[in-house]
């Protein structure tokens, strides 16, 4: 893996990630709607590790500053890496080695372009209309994610609010491992 600057959102993202039932919901957000995960995790970090509520202008400025990584480099590594599963458990012997060798290789990439991409929206922090919040970290989180969905002209409904329950409820113990 490449070796990049230190960086509390990334470790805060890991954490998160790493948090009961989160990549389940990460992924059903994801199929669901196109969620950029990083994104949502960016919101939510700033929301709960900085009390910083994102109107929706500084949403839209941060989609804009991560879209060419995301959309260029992030997707299509992730739908190789997805292509390539298939394939792998189909093969035998030495093929079967080398595809997931591929495979390994494409996802350590993939988790490269990811955080770079989370670098990127790290750097944009200090310089967002992030009000400070006058409520619960947690809320402030929810409403950030809330803004983000409506960003993505997303109404949420019951699986999505669901989901983003989950995300919630596991901020307490991501945030507990990695001060920032």
């Amino acid at each position: 893996m490449a070796v990049f600057p230190p960086s509390a959102f990334w470790d805060f993202s890991l954490a998160l990630y790493a948090r009961a039932g989160v990549p389940e919901a990460c992924l059903r957000l994801q199929a669901r709607h196109g969620v950029d995960v990083n994104l949502l995790f960016f919101c939510l970090w700033v929301g709960h590790a900085h009390g910083g509520m994102l109107d929706r202008a500084a949403v839209e400025r941060l989609k804009a500053r991560v879209r060419a990584i995301h959309d260029d480099v992030v997707r299509p590594l992730r739908a190789a890496r997805t292509a390539l599963k298939p394939m792998v458990a189909e093969a035998s012997g030495e093929f079967g080695a080398m595809l997931g060798r591929l495979r390994a290789e494409v996802k350590r990439i993939e988790l490269d372009a990811e955080h770079i991409e989370q670098l990127m929206l790290d750097a944009e922090r200090p310089s967002l209309a992030a009000s400070a919040a006058a409520v619960a970290p947690r809320d402030a989180a929810r409403a950030n994610a809330e803004t983000y969905l409506a960003a993505l002209d997303v109404s949420p409904d019951a699986s999505d609010r669901a989901d983003l329950a989950t995300l919630i409820a596991a901020l307490d113990g991501a945030e507990s491992r990695t001060k920032t």
